[in-house]
């Protein structure tokens, strides 16, 4: 699923309390469009919607639904570990690249 990143990004944003899945699709939706390449807001709610549903079926799943339309990532799956450790690598690489290229006027 091509939204499948930008879930895990702002389900992990929203920490143990989890999201609605409106706002999880605004959020898709906003990080998704831009001026040259629009999706339908439908198309994506739908998408996530299913996702969500899809992946939230076992105890294991990437997933877990807290409440009446609420989720949240299953901090006891595998896979979740395993992508946070993926996603907190690539950050402090992007950390250490930034580097000072400023020139002097002197």
């Amino acid at each position: 699923m091509k939204y499948e990143k930008d879930i895990f990004i702002v389900l992990q944003e929203a920490g143990d309390s989890g999201l609605s899945v409106r706002k999880i699709a605004r959020h898709v939706f906003n990080a998704r469009n831009s001026f040259f390449d629009t999706e339908s807001k439908e198309t994506i709610s739908r998408a996530v919607q299913r996702y969500l549903t899809y992946h939230s079926r076992r105890s294991d799943d990437t997933v877990e639904k807290v409440g009446y339309a609420t989720y949240r990532l299953n901090t006891r799956s595998k896979a979740v570990k395993e992508l946070r450790l993926k996603f907190s690598d690539t950050n402090e690489e992007k950390t250490k690249k930034v580097e000072d290229r400023s020139l002097s006027l002197f």
